[in-house]
């Protein structure tokens, strides 16, 4: 990490991250960052809602993160899933907008022939990033976990070079399709009806 000096630099006086990869979302206590977007108790999740979210007007967000290798969607292994806030408290016009930022992704990705994503499983906390986000700030947040990792402490998350050139190729189409969707306006009229028959994605069963 760059060395800071001056003001800046004071004002990262109490940041408790090592700057080390742990391969880890946790930072150097020990705390889950994407559970902290209520109570907002670690600089690390400051520095984000009061640098970003509250300074910039928003309309969009995409989360990208890594899952494990072993998800499958039809019996096929999965190259990702996508969820949008699934919290009570989100306005229904930004959960709407959020499911058509998934289907801008989806049918970037789905055509491929190297994609195949499935709907994550995930919780309605506003603690979790997806969901307190679009509440508090009312911005139209996509879930994107890609599957699997370069490497990992538990080694069925670790996928191959070939697969991971898959993941950055995904990475790229799918933010490549958001940019141009909502620069063009095209992402207002993407039909969301696709979501009510994507399937969950499933753990493959280990053998």
């Amino acid at each position: 990490m760059p060395h800071i000096v001056g003001e800046r630099e004071r004002k990262l006086d109490d940041y408790i991250a090592s700057g080390d990869r742990h391969l880890t979302r946790y930072n150097a206590v020990g705390a889950d960052l994407n559970r902290d977007h209520v109570n907002k108790q670690y600089p690390e999740t400051k520095a984000l809602h009061n640098n970003v979210l509250r300074k910039y007007h928003i309309d969009y967000m995409i989360d990208l993160h890594h899952q494990g290798a072993n998800s499958e969607r039809d019996g096929k292994l999965v190259s990702g899933s996508i969820l949008y806030p699934t919290s009570p408290n989100a306005d229904e016009e930004v959960v709407y907008r959020s499911k058509q930022l998934g289907a801008v992704i989806f049918d970037a990705i789905e055509p491929t022939g190297w994609g195949h994503l499935g709907k994550y499983v995930g919780g309605s906390s506003e603690a979790i990033g997806r969901n307190g986000i679009a509440v508090e700030y009312g911005i139209s947040t996509l879930l994107f976990e890609m599957r699997g990792m370069s490497d990992h402490y538990i080694g069925s998350y670790v996928i191959g070079q070939k697969s991971n050139g898959y993941l950055i190729r995904q990475t790229v189409v799918a933010l490549d399709a958001a940019v141009r969707a909502i620069a063009d306006g095209s992402i207002h009229e993407k039909d969301v009806s696709f979501w009510d028959t994507l399937p969950y994605q499933e753990r493959r069963s280990e053998q």
